[in-house]
C-alpha cells in the first residue's frame, strides 16, 4: 500500500503538467486572424506632418492619405481588434484555475475547576496548507486535482497528515465533444473574420468617396475656369458692341443683350466659386491632413487631369464571377451563415439530457512522530465513481432555441440567394453604365467641336451685320455648356469604372491596397 501511495504521489506532478498542456492546447486549436492595411507602393505616401502650404495630390496619393488620416475610418479599423478581444474571452473558459490555502492556529483547554489539566499544560498548534488545480476541457471533461497537508504539535506529540485527490467528470450527452463546447469560440473567430470583411467594405467605401470628391473638385475647378473665360469674353463683347454702336455699325438695342449675357455669366461664375469651395471642404474632410483649423483653408493642387482613361473592360461574365468571390457583403453573409450552423449545433446539443460520469481517487497518509503503534501510522486510498443525470420535463426552452436557430438558418440561406441575385443586377448594370459613359464621352467631344464652329460662324456673321448679339450669346452659352458637358462626361466615365470595380469587389486589388489575413485567408470563398 505504501508503494502504491508513493507511486501516485510521483505521478501527480505529471498529471498536473498534462492538464496544463491540454488547456494550453485549446488556445491554439485554430489559427489566429490578423489584418494589415498596406499599399503596394508606399513610397508616395503623404506624411501627415506636412501641414502647411499647398497640398499636391493625384488620385492614388489622395486615397493613401485618407486611409492614413480619415477620422471616421480610424473608428472602423479598431473593430477587428475588439472582436479579437471577444475571442480571448471565449478562450478564457478553458483556462485552468489554480487555488491555494494556508492557515495556522492553536488551541488549549482547562479542567472543570478552571485549572489547567495535565494534558493541556501546553497549547496545541496546527498548520494546514492546500493546493488545487481545476480545468474544463473542450471535450466536456472537468478535471480537479488537489493536495493537502496538515501538521499538529503540542502536549509532547507531533503528527502529520497529507492527502491528494483527483476528480474527473465527463459529460456523456449534453456538453460532450468539441463541437458542443467550442461553438462560442468558433463563432467569435468567425465574428473576427466578419469584422475584417466589414473593414474591407469600409475601405472600399472610403476609396470611392475620396475619388468622387477628387473628381468633384476637378470638375468644379475646370467649370470655374470655363465660366471665368466666358465672363471675360462677355465683357469684351460689351466693349465691342459699344464701339460698334458709337460708329453706327449696329443698333443701340444690341447693348442690352450683351449686358444681359454678361450678368448671366457672372451668376454662373459666383455659383461655380461656391461649388468649388464646398467640394474642397469635403475633400479636406476625407483627407484630414492635420494642422488644426488652418487645414480647412489649405490649397489643393490636383494633378490628375479629367481625361479619358481607356481600359480594356473585361466581359460582364468575368466581372460577375469576380463579384461572387470578392464582394465583401457576400462573404460576410456566408460567414453569418456559418455562425448560424454553429448555433444549430449548440442548440441541438441542448436538446439532450445531462448525463455525467464522475470518478474520484484520493489518498492520505497519517504519521505520529512519537507513536510506536503501527495503527497510528497509516496510508489510505479511496476510490469512487458514479453517474449523475438531469432531464428537464418538456424541455421547451431548449426546443424553442433549436427551432429558432433552424428558422434563422433557413432565412439566412434565402437572404444569401437573394443577395447573389442583387449582385448579378448590380454588376451587370454597372458594366452597362461603363459602356454608355464611354460612348457619351465621344458624343460630348463631337458636340463641343461643333459648338465651337457654330460660335465662330455667328461671330463672323455679326462682324458683317448678318447676325445679332442675341444669337452670338446663345452660341456662346451652348459652347460653355458643351465644354462643361465634355468634362462631366469624362468624369462620369471614371466614376462608372470606379462603381464597377467597387461592385465586383476588385477595387482594392486595382488600387494596390489589401486588408490581409496573415494566416489562412478567407475560407468561405467557394
Amino acid at each position: 500500500m505504501k508503494k502504491t501511495n508513493k507511486l501516485l504521489f510521483r505521478l501527480l506532478p505529471a498529471t498536473l503538467a498534462l492538464v496544463l498542456s491540454s488547456c494550453a492546447t485549446t488556445q491554439v486549436t485554430e489559427p489566429t486572424v490578423d489584418s494589415d492595411m498596406s499599399a503596394a507602393a508606399r513610397g508616395d505616401r503623404i506624411e501627415p506632418s506636412a501641414t502647411e502650404g499647398p497640398l499636391t495630390l493625384d488620385v492614388q496619393a489622395a486615397v493613401l492619405m485618407a486611409l492614413d488620416n480619415n477620422a471616421a475610418f480610424q473608428v472602423e479599423r479598431v473593430r477587428p481588434d475588439l472582436s479579437r478581444t471577444a475571442e480571448r474571452l471565449q478562450r478564457a473558459a478553458f483556462d485552468p484555475t489554480i487555488g491555494g490555502s494556508l492557515s495556522a492556529g492553536s488551541s488549549g483547554g482547562t479542567d472543570d475547576y478552571g485549572a489547567s489539566s495535565v494534558s493541556n499544560l501546553a497549547d496545541k498548534t496546527a498548520l494546514e496548507a492546500g493546493l488545487s488545480l481545476a480545468a474544463s476541457l473542450p471535450t466536456g471533461t472537468s478535471v480537479e486535482l488537489g493536495l493537502e497537508a496538515a501538521r499538529e504539535s503540542g502536549g509532547g506529540e507531533e503528527s502529520e497528515t497529507t492527502g491528494w485527490s483527483i476528480t474527473v467528470s465527463q459529460s456523456l450527452l449534453r456538453g460532450r465533444g468539441l463541437d458542443a463546447n467550442l461553438t462560442d469560440l468558433r463563432s467569435a473567430k468567425l465574428e473576427t473574420r466578419i469584422t475584417l470583411y466589414q473593414l474591407r467594405g469600409s475601405t472600399e467605401a472610403l476609396i470611392s468617396q475620396v475619388e468622387q470628391a477628387y473628381w468633384d473638385c476637378v470638375l468644379n475647378e475646370r467649370s470655374l475656369g470655363i465660366y471665368e473665360e466666358s465672363h471675360k469674353l462677355a465683357n469684351r463683347e460689351i466693349d465691342e458692341v459699344r464701339e460698334r454702336i458709337s460708329v453706327g455699325k449696329v443698333a443701340g438695342t444690341e447693348l442690352a443683350a450683351a449686358e444681359a449675357e454678361a450678368a448671366s455669366r457672372l451668376e454662373q461664375l459666383i455659383e461655380a466659386r461656391a461649388n468649388l469651395a464646398k467640394s474642397r471642404l469635403v475633400m479636406i474632410r476625407h483627407l484630414n491632413p492635420g494642422g488644426g483649423d488652418s487645414a480647412w483653408s489649405r490649397e489643393l493642387v490636383l494633378t490628375d487631369p479629367p481625361e479619358l482613361a481607356k481600359v480594356d473592360l473585361a466581359p460582364v461574365e468575368v466581372c460577375v464571377e469576380t463579384a461572387m468571390t470578392e464582394r465583401t457583403d457576400l462573404n460576410e453573409a456566408r460567414l453569418r451563415l456559418a455562425q448560424g450552423e454553429l448555433e444549430v449545433v449548440r442548440t441541438k446539443n441542448g436538446l439532450l439530457p445531462r448525463l455525467d460520469l464522475f470518478m474520484l481517487i484520493g489518498g492520505s497518509r497519517y504519521a505520529n512522530s512519537f507513536s510506536t503503534d503501527t495503527d497510528q501510522n497509516a496510508d489510505e486510498i479511496a476510490y469512487s465513481a458514479g453517474l449523475s443525470f438531469e432531464i428537464p420535463l418538456g424541455n421547451r426552452g431548449a426546443s424553442a432555441q433549436h427551432d429558432y436557430a433552424m428558422l434563422s438558418m433557413k432565412q439566412a440561406h434565402a437572404a444569401l440567394r437573394n443577395m447573389e441575385q442583387l449582385v448579378q443586377v448590380d454588376v451587370r448594370s454597372a458594366h452597362i453604365d461603363v459602356g454608355r459613359a464611354e460612348e457619351r464621352v465621344n458624343a460630348a467631344r463631337a458636340t463641343r467641336e461643333l459648338r465651337e464652329k457654330t460660335l465662330g460662324n455667328e461671330q463672323e456673321k455679326f462682324q458683317v451685320g448678318r447676325s445679332t448679339m442675341f444669337l452670338v450669346s446663345q452660341a456662346t452659352r451652348d459652347l460653355v455648356a458643351s465644354q462643361i458637358g465634355e468634362i462631366e462626361a469624362v468624369i462620369k466615365y471614371r466614376r462608372a469604372l470606379l462603381d464597377l470595380y467597387r461592385l465586383d469587389g476588385s477595387l482594392l486589388t486595382r488600387k494596390g491596397i489589401a486588408v490581409r489575413d496573415r494566416t489562412t485567408g478567407p475560407t468561405d470563398r467557394r
